[in-house]
């Protein structure tokens, strides 16, 4: 199998490969808008909050956008956030676990015993 770079990529034998200097290479790697993305999210997260041009102001410091959204989502009347604000700050619920085995259960047998202590 050849790749001649002077056959359309998408014809014959080459379809859907990549050629030699075929443009929809990424030669230096992943695109890196989402790197971008996430730092614009950073730093709108670490943002001030203003309302009607004054910084909104609790407890003496002035509120950050992820603040503020933290702060909905503690009082919000939904589950989900409720839920989503404990996992931030706690870190992942466990899942219930139901435990189901193939074993059969334990038995314990509780024999009398001669010591008179036990007996009382």
């Amino acid at each position: 199998m050849s790749f001649d770079t002077q056959q359309p990529n998408n014809v014959g034998e080459n379809r859907g490969r990549f050629v030699k200097g075929d443009p929809r290479c990424w030669r230096g790697g992943r695109p890196r808008t989402s790197d971008q993305l996430r730092e614009l999210g950073l730093k709108i997260a670490d943002e001030t909050i203003k309302k009607d041009g004054k910084e909104i102001i609790i407890n003496g410091h002035s509120v950050t956008t992820i603040e503020a959204i933290l702060r909905s989502w503690a009082t919000s009347k939904s589950p989900e956030l409720q839920k989503l604000f404990v996992m931030v700050c706690y870190g992942k619920i466990p899942a219930d676990k139901s435990e189901t085995s193939d074993k059969p259960p334990l038995r314990v047998i509780v024999l009398p015993s001669d010591d008179p202590e036990f007996n009382g």
